[in-house]
């Protein structure tokens, strides 16, 4: 769930007052093509500008050009270097267009994968424009906005940034899901407004695509333990034998949950994932509630029920005991927790359901929908778990020891409670955007014969950007002695 670290490295041998870089991605040829324009200003005036740029990938360059024609340009393993053609200024604009030979993953084929690393100036603006057809989902790193509408995405921020995104031309739609294998998501497909519901979040994209793995698959390629997986981009993926199984819905709206975090949670850079796992088992648990399937208590009694002539023992979700242990000897290893320790998997889910219930006992279940719009609302990266974890106790106005009594009564009997709520999610969930859109054109002559036009459309979250970038576009062009065209192969 975690995003990579980028480490893009931009060499320009020249003093950068500021800048601004775009790119324009689509399909050609069964190839990613990328064409990006990068404008340049210095304080001062150079005849000829040196830039290395990096193209961490395995590509094959197209063309180079700046204002005054094509640019001879040296390749090498994850970077080019060319010198500009000879222009006195103190700005200029380059254009680069090449093809990714590595960038498309067919594992889950016809479900492709696509996945971009992207140069940009540190603290300097980075636009991203995809044009993909059969687009469906996708990420990018930290501190960039995301925009899907139909084959189009846009990405905007600061920056180096790296994408994953997934595409596809075949697969049972859904509303709210693309299949690809042999399952049945009708009732999770008419349940997904649970999830929206109770998080308050907008649905990040029109579908998440759901891959059905057999069993062993699963096992071998995604993990050994567990039913379902939720991955970067928006990717579920499922066992089949729990795809076609009653508790199919459960399982993908928890994963889905974990696709609305995964765009909520940016700024959490950790290892630790109690809330994730937390919230994702809540909706989990709320579903099976709702769709009345057999489910044990959490940290409570074994139940036995009668099926027939047969007896059926549902096993409590978490051990009691361990619990009060937990607490009596002040452990603390749940700051810390993910579902990869097999010592602590099952105590850690029950744990971090029961840290999401405890608040709802508490505040109402209203006030997950509150955390969720605090939590999206963060700005700096947090790498300390216990950080991490204070952050999110205080959107949910809540400890981190549930039920937590000196008295053991106390302690039952919260359990006793929280085992016993019946919970009402709200129905309706009213959504606003601040988004808007602007339209500019950068134009760069490519050759002296031949001059195309493109337009880039931008689609920006904050109505400051707008004024920002095209203020800047408009003084860089006019300082320039002729009209400058892009030329777009």
């Amino acid at each position: 769930m975690k995003n990579i670290t980028i480490l893009l490295t931009i060499l320009i041998l020249i003093p950068i007052s500021s800048s601004l870089t775009i790119y324009n991605i689509t399909l050609k040829n069964q190839k990613i093509y990328v064409n990006v324009t990068f404008s340049l200003k210095s304080e001062e005036k150079y005849d000829v500008w040196r830039i290395s740029w990096e193209i961490p990938q395995e590509y094959e360059i197209i063309s180079v050009s700046d204002e005054v024609g094509p640019v001879s340009v040296n390749t090498y393993p994850g970077y080019i270097y060319f010198e500009t053609n000879k222009l006195s200024a103190n700005e200029r604009i380059i254009n680069v267009q090449y093809f990714l030979k590595n960038a498309i993953s067919k594992e889950y084929d016809p479900l492709n994968k696509v996945s971009l690393q992207l140069s940009g100036f540190p603290n300097e603006k980075t636009i991203v424009n995809v044009h993909l057809p059969g687009l469906i989902s996708g990420d990018a790193s930290y501190n960039f906005t995301e925009y899907f509408q139909n084959n189009f995405a846009q990405f905007v921020g600061y920056g180096p940034t790296d994408i994953i995104l997934y595409y596809s031309f075949s697969g049972r739609e859904y509303n709210n899901y693309l299949l690809f294998g042999p399952a049945d998501l009708t009732v999770a497909d008419e349940m997904f407004s649970l999830v929206i519901n109770t998080t308050g979040m907008p649905k990040p994209y029109r579908r998440f695509p759901v891959v059905v793995l057999k069993d062993t698959d699963f096992e071998s390629r995604i993990q050994p333990w567990g039913s379902a997986s939720h991955s970067r981009g928006g990717l579920i993926l499922i066992k089949n034998s729990v795809a076609n199984g009653p508790y199919n819905a459960s399982t993908i709206l928890h994963e889905t949950t974990h696709g609305i975090n995964a765009k909520v949670l940016k700024w959490n850079q950790v290892e630790a994932t109690w809330f994730e796992e937390g919230s994702g088992s809540f909706i989990e648990y709320l579903a099976n509630q709702k769709l009345g399937l057999k489910q044990g208590e959490l940290f409570g009694e074994n139940k036995v029920i009668k099926q027939g002539s047969e007896r059926i023992v549902i096993k409590s979700r978490g051990n009691k005991e361990m619990l009060w242990d937990y607490y009596s000897q002040g452990k603390d290893f749940m700051y810390y927790w993910n579902p990869s320790d097999d010592a602590t998997r099952d105590f850690g889910y029950a744990f971090s359901e029961l840290a999401i219930r405890y608040s709802i006992q508490k505040n109402g279940i209203d006030k997950i929908k509150e955390a969720y719009r605090k939590l999206s609302q963060l700005s700096e990266t947090v790498k300390d778990p216990v950080k991490s974890t204070n952050i999110i106790l205080s959107a949910l106005d809540s400890t981190f020891m549930p039920c937590y009594s000196v008295d053991r009564n106390k302690f039952d009997q919260c359990l006793k409670e929280i085992n016993e709520q019946q919970l009402v999610v709200p129905i309706n969930t009213t959504f606003t955007s601040d988004r808007g859109i602007i339209n500019e054109t950068i134009k760069i002559k490519t050759t002296s014969e031949e001059v195309l036009k493109e337009n880039v459309v931008s689609q920006v979250r904050k109505k400051s950007i707008l004024a920002e970038i095209a203020g800047f576009i408009k003084n860089l062009l006019k300082s320039l002695f002729q009209p400058l065209y892009q030329h777009f192969h």
